[in-house]
């Protein structure tokens, strides 16, 4: 009898400082694109990340855990639901 290996690992990372960072820049690179007038950019930036903050609020847990399955045999990546 051949006992089969589990072939998932599942990684609980917490970095709020990564998280917030890596949010921020992607919204600032956006708003440089979709916004000419700097002071404009700056008046709807953290509204802008705020409300990309709330959609990822899915996956990312009090702003700063999130949890990662990867399957090492097909080498495929999900994140997981929150549980807030």
């Amino acid at each position: 009898m051949t006992t089969k290996l589990n072939s998932k690992i599942t990684l609980f990372l917490k970095d709020p400082d990564g998280i917030h960072d890596s949010i921020r820049s992607f919204a600032q690179r956006n708003l440089e694109l979709m916004v000419s007038e700097e002071n404009y950019r700056e008046d709807i930036a953290e509204k802008y990340i705020y409300d990309i903050e709330d959609k990822l609020r899915k996956f990312i847990e009090y702003g700063e855990y999130m949890t990662i399955e990867i399957d090492l045999d097909t080498m495929e990546a999900t994140v997981q639901s929150s549980k807030v």
